[in-house]
């Protein structure tokens, strides 16, 4: 009986350590750095708009479609770099920057002592470009970035989402009823 508590135990930890450590959407986006040194966003000589994230909050993940739209838009950009940090390996950069919600987007201007600002806008490709346009004052259109609608990314992020938690809450409810069955069998 303690095995069979044991291997499920197991299991659940396993399917919660996968969900922290797993591939974040957001990883190898072109035009997008990672940032693992705090140096590659205090020692900027462009622009940088940064991206705080958590690889399993969904808001993170569904905003990852559109921080990959922008990485094309920006790939190369002579004012602008786009950086992310993965705020569950990188805390102490999250720390100093006082991060406490997921995805929080900044903008750092080129100038080193200028005012780290937050993005509080509604996050679109059109509010971030405009909202980028406006800082360096170029004149960026996102229309050569072939893009699905909000709603339609939504429910597909949604759908795979709930496909990945009904599968864990059914593992679960399985190993609670087995766990019950093998206690009534005493």
């Amino acid at each position: 009986m303690r095995q069979i508590l044991w291997i499920g135990y197991f299991f659940l930890i396993v399917f919660f350590v996968n969900g922290i450590i797993s591939k974040s959407p957001e990883e190898g986006m072109k035009g997008v750095l990672d940032v693992d040194n705090v140096d590659l966003i205090e020692n900027r000589i462009k622009g940088t708009f940064v991206e705080f994230y958590a690889p399993w909050c969904g808001h993170c993940q569904v905003f990852a479609a559109e921080m990959a739209k922008l990485g094309e838009i920006y790939h190369n950009h002579k004012d602008i770099q786009l950086a992310k940090v993965n705020c569950v390996v990188q805390t102490s950069i999250c720390n100093k920057y006082s991060i406490n919600s997921y995805p929080s987007l900044k903008w750092f201007p080129p100038e080193k002592d200028g005012k780290v600002e937050d993005f509080n806008q509604r996050r679109t490709i059109d509010n971030i470009v405009n909202f980028l346009n406006q800082k360096t004052g170029s004149n960026d259109k996102p229309t050569s970035i072939v893009e699905t609608t909000t709603i339609e990314r939504n429910e597909k992020t949604s759908r795979s989402l709930f496909g990945l938690y009904s599968i864990i809450i059914i593992i679960c409810v399985l190993f609670l009823v087995v766990t019950f069955v093998m206690k009534r069998r005493k």
